[in-house]
């Protein structure tokens, strides 16, 4: 049995907290500004994450943040009234790996869900990881 450790995925569980704390662009997604708390489940490897983070733009595009992941390009964006979706592909060249996968996220009020759908191939191995997202407004920073 081969193990595989990624880092590639350490960033999906803070997709969506930082996602919803970058600059805006116009045609971003509107959202409510406050304290954001954002639960991230890994279906493979059944754990959960829970950050929570100060929202102050009232609207964001998540796909802006991979512009800081220089590994990271973001294709086919879509956004459309309270929805974001994209596809996403990273290299890190460290691990001799790369992430592909899709990523959707809609915002309702004060609560947002999403998934992210994820093909890691790291020295060699190939592995599919699903997370969703809930994300809800907790109150004021």
């Amino acid at each position: 049995m081969t193990t595989v450790t990624c880092r590639l995925s350490s960033f999906v569980p803070a997709l969506a907290v930082i996602a919803m704390s970058v600059p805006a662009f116009a045609d971003g997604v509107p959202i409510t500004p406050g304290l954001w708390e954002i639960k991230t489940h890994n279906s493979l490897l059944g754990t959960e994450e829970v950050e929570r983070q100060c929202m102050r733009k009232a609207v964001f595009d998540p796909a802006s943040i991979l512009g800081e992941e220089e590994a990271c390009q973001v294709s086919n964006e879509i956004v459309s009234g309270n929805t974001v979706e994209y596809d996403l592909a990273c290299a890190d060249e460290e691990q001799r790996g790369s992430a592909a996968g899709h990523f959707s996220f809609t915002i309702d009020g004060d609560q947002g869900s999403g998934n992210v759908d994820l093909t890691l191939d790291v020295g060699g191995e190939s592995m599919s990881m699903q997370y969703t997202l809930a994300a809800a407004r907790v109150g004021d920073c």
